[in-house]
């Protein structure tokens, strides 16, 4: 059984990341990203062709939170810098 943790340093200002591993979900809850109040998360729609924005305030997602399908990668615009850290258990 393999298992540890995956940490990522995500730096403040505007990025380019995917999840540390191969799973899809809600960003914050299932994938573990380090969100911060004034954080926004653009994810892109394939169907409309062009970027959503998943703005974070006040503790809470304003028009809902970002999910993301199993390998999909996203830009960030981080306030301030943290690790994004995930747990990591493969039998």
């Amino acid at each position: 059984m393999l298992q540890g943790n995956l940490t990522t340093p995500v730096q403040a200002g505007f990025s380019l990341r995917s999840p540390l591993i191969p799973r899809g979900g809600h960003l914050q809850d299932d994938l573990g990203f380090p969100i911060d109040d004034g954080d926004v998360i653009h994810l892109f729609d394939r169907d409309r062709q062009k970027y959503i924005l998943h703005p974070f305030e006040k503790g809470a997602w304003k028009d809902g939170p970002p999910i993301l399908s199993a390998g999909e990668s996203f830009w960030v615009a981080k306030t301030n810098p943290g690790n994004w850290t995930r747990d990591l258990v493969l039998s």
